[in-house]
């Protein structure tokens, strides 16, 4: 239990500390999904196609990280 309220204060940290962008500044993402018990956190790069139609996706990049938070 101790791990998981250190892991939890430390992403607690993380999102105090950010730098938020405008969306057209945006290069890269933190994605953070619980499904069950796991906590996902995933890091993802923007990839845009600026064509006459814009297309945006995610590319993985990582780390990824599964933390079982039961």
């Amino acid at each position: 239990k101790n791990i998981n309220n250190n892991i939890i204060n430390d992403i607690n940290n993380i999102f105090t500390n950010v730098e938020y962008k405008t969306s057209d500044e945006l290069q890269r993402i933190i994605l953070f999904y619980k499904n069950n018990n796991i906590l996902h956190i995933r890091h993802y790069k923007i990839i845009k196609d600026n064509t006459d139609v814009v297309r945006v996706g995610l590319k993985e990049i990582g780390p990824r990280i599964d933390l079982n938070i039961d």
